[in-house]
């Protein structure tokens, strides 16, 4: 371990609901990739908000943890329930096993169009997971209404503005690379 850098169990969970595209699933993969280059030690997990991809103990070095992001593949889901990704990722990859390492900030970043969340169970699933110390941190796709801010409010941890971003599309997460690690950066210090 590098002194003065900190080690980091990150899930990235993404929104697969119809308004996320194959072409912004892919967007979001690769800034996810770029992300990775500029953090240390990092294990990652994915899930979107309807199952686990992988687990924090799958893919330990960064060029396995880069293809199995590239492995992955868009596919369509009804429904955006954050809640159940949330509660998913809490008791599935966030419960002492899976390659959880003690003593290291759990933290989710979430990767979501704010448009259309079912917000039932979602202060309750977003609590249970803070409450276990998990760091949550959310890029939202800027959309048409106002709805986007009342959604990061609810789900990022405190302060609020310093955990959440927002992307104006999905391509612009291209560029937000080394905005979202410095959030990541901060959450672990």
């Amino acid at each position: 371990m590098v002194k003065g850098v900190k080690s980091v169990d990150l899930t990235v969970l993404i929104d697969t609901s119809f308004n996320t595209v194959q072409s912004g699933f892919k967007f979001i993969i690769d800034g996810v990739q770029l992300v990775l280059g500029r953090l240390y030690d990092v294990r990652l997990a994915v899930a979107n908000f309807h199952e686990v991809k992988f687990k924090l103990d799958q893919y330990i070095d960064e060029e396995d943890q880069l293809n199995a992001l590239q492995n992955l593949s868009y596919r369509l889901q009804y429904g955006s329930r954050l809640a159940e990704g949330v509660h998913a990722v809490h008791t599935t990859i966030y419960n002492g096993s899976a390659g959880d390492r003690p003593g290291v900030q759990d933290v989710i970043l979430v990767m979501l169009y704010t448009d259309d969340i079912i917000q039932e169970s979602l202060e309750d699933s977003v609590a249970e997971a803070k409450s276990d110390g998990i760091h949550i941190i959310a890029v939202g796709i800027r959309t048409r209404s106002n709805h986007w801010q009342n959604i990061l409010n609810m789900i990022v941890s405190e302060p609020l503005e310093d955990n959440q971003l927002i992307a104006t599309s999905y391509e612009a997460l291209l560029d937000m690379d080394k905005e979202i690690a410095e959030v990541i950066k901060r959450s672990i210090s």
